[in-house]
């Protein structure tokens, strides 16, 4: 087994110690040693290390005073041992884990498996369906189930019949399978059954849809019993040692049974500790932690009872309180359930150790047992202090809990056994008597006894202090048996000896093997039934006749092998025309087979699977047709092609659309292209004859300004108006068609560095009119500069030039944004639009004004639904008519390649 050492201190020392026994890895390991500093510091990443492989031990390496700041930490934690270190128990300690570990995932791994049939399990055998209804049961679980008085199984509810409840748990495995379709084995206690299983549940569907869950339960009750009080005893003798090696250094009576006292909260679950003194008839309470159950019992029984009985060497033992009289009643009430007296003699009565729990049954026979060593030891302790005989009385209550110990104890010096208890000479097939003073070796499997000699010399020599094992042992009748070994190197007599601990595993090795072997064959059964599944739900589909969609099947070398109605209402054959005699090919017109010929040879060498391909066909009236055709090849279970099945649809009438939206597309960019001609034309020849006019007024006004009369100057400045006019309007026109033909290239673009442009341009007119301007902060858009330029000096001009006169110009620019989208307002003080025109004043040459009140042209706003239309923008305006005008515009927000929006 492999150990992770990974601590803050010491860490060197602690690897060079456990390296003797084990292997010290960073990766790949089966337990991790940690301290509380990286307990705290890499506590997720343990949490996380635990979550994918819950069967990971951890020990925690820490001392009395840390541990109490490290209990939100503790959850990842298997077990803990204080410092400073005592050698023994510390690698007793690891060597449990370790243990723990192989069996978690021996166990994690016993899967169940169909053999030949369910009634030739041993086991009880259910399957369920994806509803948790039960549709079968085998005889085994037919039996358990009559016997517990439960006749009617088929049909009902597994959690009814199993748990007693009216819906699943949530840790039940058959959730957990429905949920990610993998097998899976728990430990689940089967309350109406009153025993403990391993249950194991096997999904079984088809494209990713479960049908049955396959249970397979294996009663482990009496096993986890065994486990659990083997764990039980190990702790109490670790306890027991602790408690030894505390009391040798205490000063008096009351600190014994103090320090005795501190320790048992390891091993029970109790609500209160107390110690109590007895001085003849007269008793003194000199300890107590949670509830002082002394003072309670007093009231409803009399002391000089309590201390008669105790004094006698016999325990005070109550494993449930039933709350009948005012002291049982206090008790109740704080959620007592059960309690002990364990008295401590030593010739006479010194005290009691008193001890609460709020379960019930707490106080076995094997608890009380143990709690009697424990108060024998602390007797033994205060009456012969630090003495030999101290170390041969402990040496007897050893002795006596390996003689009652559920798994094999012996002890071997020099090559030969000199003690055995009585469950290893049990297992061997011997009495303890034959088996002192002979070599181990003659019972171990020949096979096993190099592994045994080589283990054995390392622990003797001190290259190792402990190791763990299996090894298989050859009984008196020549039976094989497995064991579980685990064992320590100690001084008995002043010499090195090994004191063995084992396990007879033979039981669950035989099981392990029988479920491995379900497994698999289970495996193939869902393989082959899947297939068979597969293979009859692909015909099933190939099969599906459609008034709109053609289906065809055909063999691996293309001939057709079925059609459907619609195929031959395409094609225009019949059944016996196509069936048998014609080939996938056959109807695809001459050029277009060659490529579709390298398909179906792809499709053969399986470098081309299903795909979508247009082809062109022929009828048999010789018309053609345009389809879409997907075609999927199937395989054999040798990987040979052997058929291949296919859709198609009539695209025809959508080819046919295809080619007069293409000759429209043509004439519209043709007459786009002849008006643009004509434009250029028009502003071409309507700009020369107004540069002449202008140029003969300029020669009018100057041969003849003095002497021309008022009327004549009145009409050769009324034609100049009018030529401006006509030539700002042609202008206008350019500007008009020049964004109407834009090739629109979007960008990041920078609302205020336009803006800024915009001002700058318009800087005459805005200190002519002192107008007052305010531009907030704009987030940058995605859109065009040019495009962006015409539309916000149309929107300024419009908002300085439609003031009443004598007003001072206020305009405001500022943006909202909200689901992509930036909003750009610009608000004037100016005369405002009436309702019903605030649409039409966008459409050209569309104006609300007369010339000579608002000069102008009416294309201005024209230009900003074009340009605005072209970005794929919007735009529009709110406007009361005296209340002034807030025009918008809306473009995408510009994100860059993060999502976020950098500063305009």
């Amino acid at each position: 087994m492999k150990i992770k050492v990974d601590v803050s201190r010491s860490r060197k020392v602690l690897e060079d110690f456990l390296s003797e026994r084990y292997e010290v890895v960073d990766d790949g390991f089966d337990l991790l040693i940690v301290d509380l500093i990286k307990l705290k510091e890499k506590y997720r990443e343990i949490e996380r290390m635990k979550a994918k492989n819950r069967l990971l031990p951890v020990l925690l390496v820490t001392t009395r005073q840390e541990i109490v700041n490290a209990e939100k930490h503790l959850k990842v934690v298997d077990d803990i041992i204080l410092e400073p270190l005592e050698r023994i128990e510390f690698l007793k300690r690891v060597e449990v884990l370790l243990r723990l570990r192989r069996q978690s995932i021996e166990r994690h791994a016993e899967m169940p498996e169909l053999a030949k049939i369910f009634e030739s399990i041993p086991h009880p055998v259910i399957v369920v369906n994806s509803s948790f209804d039960i549709i079968y049961v085998n005889r085994k679980a037919k039996d358990i189930l009559k016997s517990k008085g439960i006749r009617k199984v088929v049909g009902e509810k597994c959690y009814r019949i199993f748990h007693g409840r009216d819906e699943p748990a949530e840790n039940c495995p058959c959730v957990k399978a429905l949920q990610d379709g993998e097998p899976k084995t728990v430990e689940v206690e089967m309350e109406v059954l009153g025993n403990t299983y391993f249950v194991s549940t096997t999904p079984i569907g088809h494209e990713d849809e479960i049908s049955r869950i396959i249970h397979i339960a294996v009663d482990i009750t009496e096993q986890k019993k065994a486990r659990k009080r083997i764990e039980m005893l190990y702790r109490a003798n670790r306890i027991l040692n602790e408690v030894r090696r505390s009391i040798l250094s205490a000063e008096d009576v009351g600190e014994i049974l103090r320090t005795v006292a501190k320790k048992l909260p390891d091993l029970l679950p109790l609500k209160g500790i107390g110690v109590t003194l007895y001085e003849g008839e007269r008793a003194r309470v000199v300890f107590v932690e949670g509830s002082d159950i002394f003072n309670y019992v007093l009231r409803f029984k009399k002391l000089g009872e309590i201390i008669k009985i105790l004094k006698a060497g016999r325990p005070w033992v109550v494993n449930e309180v039933r709350g009948e009289g005012e002291g049982e009643r206090r008790l109740t009430d704080e959620g007592i359930k059960s309690y002990a007296f364990i008295p401590v003699v030593a010739d006479d009565l010194l005290g009691s150790i008193n001890l609460t729990s709020i379960e019930k049954g707490v106080f076995t026979d094997d608890v009380v047992n143990f709690l009697m060593e424990i108060a024998s030891s602390v007797a033994l302790a205060i009456k012969s202090h630090q003495t030999r005989e101290k170390l041969r009385e402990s040496e007897e209550i050893f002795v006596k809990m390996a003689e009652h110990s559920q798994v094999g104890i012996d002890i071997i010096r020099d090559g030969v056994f000199v003690y055995v208890n009585r469950k290893l000479a049990e297992i061997l097939g011997y009495s303890p008597e034959e088996l002192i003073g002979r070599d181990p070796v003659e019972f171990i499997h020949p096979e096993d006894r190099g592994t045994f000699t080589r283990y054995y010399r390392d622990r003797i020599l001190g290259r190792k202090d402990h190791v763990n094992y299996r090894l298989r042992v050859v009984r008196r009748d020549g039976e094989v048996r497995i064991l579980d070994t685990y064992g320590s190197r100690v001084e008995v007599g002043g010499k090195p000896a090994i004191v063995g601990i084992s396990v007879d595993v033979t039981e669950e090795e035989r099981l392990k093997e029988e479920l491995k072997n379900y497994t698999k064959n289970l495996e193939r059964m869902v393989e082959e039934r899947t297939r068979q599944l597969a293979e009859s739900e692909a015909r099933y589909r190939s099969l599906v006749e459609s008034p709109i969609v053609a289906f065809w099947e055909a063999d691996a070398n293309g001939t057709i092998t079925f059609v459907n109605d619609r195929l031959l209402e395409m094609l225009g054959y019949g059944r016996d025309e196509v069936v048998g005699k014609m080939t996938m090919l056959d109807p695809v017109v001459p050029e277009q087979k060659e490529p579709l010929t390298e398909r179906l040879r792809l499709y053969r060498e399986r470098k081309l699977y299903a795909d979508v391909v247009e082809a062109e066909l022929v009828r048999k009236d010789g018309s053609r047709i345009s389809v879409i055709a997907s075609p999927s090849p199937i395989y054999d279970g040798e990987g040979n092609l052997s058929k291949i099945v296919g859709a198609m649809i009539d695209i025809t009438d959508r080819k046919v659309a295809e080619e007069k939206l293409r000759h429209t597309l043509d004439e519209l960019r043709k007459a786009n292209e002849e008006l643009e001609a004509y434009v250029n034309a028009i502003s071409h020849d309507l700009k020369a004859p107004l540069r002449n006019i202008r140029g003969y007024i300029n020669a009018l006004i100057e041969d003849y300004g003095e002497n021309a009369d008022e009327t004549m100057k009145f009409y050769l400045s009324r034609i100049e108006k009018l030529s401006e006019k006509m030539d700002s309007l042609v202008n206008d026109l350019l500007d008009y068609a020049k964004i109407s033909k834009y090739s629109f290239t979007a960008g990041r673009i920078s609302v205020n560095s336009i803006i800024e442009d915009v001002l700058e341009y318009l800087k005459e007119e805005i200190g002519t009119r002192d107008a007052r301007i305010e531009v907030a902060d704009i987030p940058a858009v995605r859109g065009d500069g040019k495009l962006l330029f015409s539309v916000m000096l149309n929107l300024l001009s419009n908002a300085l030039k439609f003031v009443k006169k004598g007003v001072r110009p206020e305009i405001k620019i500022w943006s909202e944004t909200a689901n992509g989208k930036v909003r750009i307002f610009v608000r004037d003080n100016g005369i405002g639009i009436p309702g019903q025109y605030q649409r039409r004043i966008f459409n050209i040459f569309e104006r609300l004004h007369g010339e000579e009140v608002y000069p102008g042209t009416g294309v201005g706003l024209a230009i900003v639904k074009k340009a605005m239309e072209i970005m794929g923008g919007e735009y529009g305006v709110k406007s009361k008519p005296g209340e002034g005008s807030t025009f918008w515009i809306e473009l995408e927000v510009w994100a860059d390649e993060n999502g976020k929006n950098p500063s305009g």
